[in-house]
């Protein structure tokens, strides 16, 4: 960071951007009734304007897969391949961690096909990570690691925490509710 003294703001600039983009999202989506629907582009008019949403979404989860699957490849590597990519054997340690990012795709690949009612268990996973990864986890770290926190900055960050434990529960209870009712 080119201005450390900023990071404070930096992280609560970007904590409040993503709760008004997820609330936002999601406050839309209700209001406008598409709470009807499993997938949110199902429920959207057909047209131009709809398929180039459609493929908007495509690229975006072509593009995103492989950075979302890199650190449980990084750490399955480290596990099973002991020696290091300098190895003089430089090919076969290349092929095994091809071999591995390989079978985590395909392994994607088969929860998705096999899952029955994948828009549920998108739900549910969905809940509870977002919650936790973007509100939860974050505050806590930064709270731990700052030592020099005024009090209103602490209130404001276990306020964003309690927030993000607000919509965990929510979201869970959701996904759990629509679960059962298919």
């Amino acid at each position: 960071m080119k201005y450390p003294e900023n990071a404070t703001l930096v992280l609560n600039i970007g904590m409040a951007f993503l709760l008004f983009v997820i609330g936002s999202y999601g406050a839309f989506g209700y209001v406008v009734g598409y709470g009807k629907c499993d997938l949110i582009t199902s429920c959207l008019p057909k047209g131009p304007l709809t398929n180039t949403i459609k493929a908007a979404l495509c690229i975006s989860l072509l593009a995103t897969h492989p950075v979302t699957l890199y650190p449980a490849s990084e750490i399955l590597e480290e596990m099973i391949i002991k020696e290091s990519i300098t190895n003089t054997k430089r090919w076969k340690t290349i092929a095994k961690r091809l071999g591995i990012r390989t079978v985590l795709v395909a392994l994607t690949c088969i929860v998705g096909g096999v899952v029955p009612n994948f828009s549920i268990f998108s739900d549910f996973v969905g809940s509870i990570m977002i919650s936790f990864v973007g509100f939860i986890f974050p505050t806590y770290l930064y709270i731990k690691v700052s030592n020099d926190l005024s009090l209103i900055s602490k209130i404001l960050h276990w306020f964003i925490a309690v927030i993000g434990l607000f919509v965990l529960g929510v979201g869970t209870y959701s996904a759990i509710k629509e679960a059962t009712k298919k």
